[in-house]
């Protein structure tokens, strides 16, 4: 793998991370429904740029390092949505009047939810693109059948 790919795939979490805690945090102050879609959103966009940059990997421990990298963001967005939401129901338990509903309680539990799993999707989506290929060009099937067991 290329330096220049490494360093590229390197600079994308912690950006990413940035980028959806902002976006958490503004959800958790309940400004629009669209704003929910948005972190699992994010976890899309990361396991496309991650899958598009491993496309000629050979190595198998970069592969899998940057794949789960995938995982753990949708992990990183459950950790900032958790902290959003304890941060929103502290200032709401004092604060005079009632700041913080359940809708948005909810929501942010839903957005925790929702990119634990889309980061757990894209991951295995890209592990089992991985193993496809692998076996698709496999030599050691039949003769005449090359790539088939």
């Amino acid at each position: 793998m290329k330096k220049s790919r490494k360093w590229f795939n390197n600079i994308l979490l912690p950006l990413f991370t940035l980028a959806g805690g902002l976006v958490i945090f503004r959800s958790g102050r309940g400004v629009s429904v669209e704003h929910l879609f948005y972190p699992a959103a994010l976890v899309a966009l990361y396991g496309f740029l991650i899958s598009s940059s491993l496309r000629n990997c050979h190595d198998s421990s970069h592969y899998d390092h940057y794949s789960d990298s995938i995982c753990f963001l949708g992990f990183l967005y459950t950790l900032e949505a958790l902290i959003a939401f304890f941060i929103f129901l502290e200032r709401s338990l004092h604060s005079a009047g009632p700041s913080f509903s359940l809708w948005q309680a909810l929501s942010l539990i839903g957005v925790s939810l929702s990119t634990s799993a889309a980061g757990m999707v894209f991951r295995n989506m890209l592990r089992s693109r991985r193993s496809w290929e692998t076996n698709l060009f496999r030599t050691d099937g039949p003769p005449g059948l090359p790539g088939v067991r």
